[in-house]
């Protein structure tokens, strides 16, 4: 019997290892070399597949044209909060603008 979860031998090396971002040192055409440095997968002195890496192309960044937009985006929203203060002020000082006159109206009928 096996018992589960037994730690025993299985088939490792089976299969395909991929690793990217590998940095070719130096190559050694008269000794047929080639140094990469890195984590290359593989027991040593075994095969190793070399080849170009194959990328998606990722969007171009223009950080010129994102650096004026977040400006433009912090102008237009110091702009509102300094429209919004307006109107307060306003809304503020418009009040007692109107209580004055009704005031002096209620004065003089008081006085009548």
């Amino acid at each position: 019997r096996i018992w589960k979860n037994k730690k025993m031998p299985g088939r490792h090396g089976n299969y395909n290892r991929t690793v990217q971002n590998l940095k070719v040192v130096q190559k050694r055409p008269d000794d047929n070399v080639i140094l990469i440095s890195g984590a290359v997968p593989g027991a040593k002195g075994g095969y190793v597949v070399i080849r170009p890496a194959i990328k998606k192309d990722q969007p171009e960044q223009d950080l010129k044209a994102m650096a004026e937009a977040k400006a433009a985006a912090q102008e237009e929203e110091a702009a509102k909060a300094k429209a919004a203060a307006e109107e307060a002020t306003a809304a503020e000082e418009a009040p007692a603008a109107d209580d004055a006159p009704a005031a002096e109206a209620g004065e003089e009928k008081a006085e009548d």
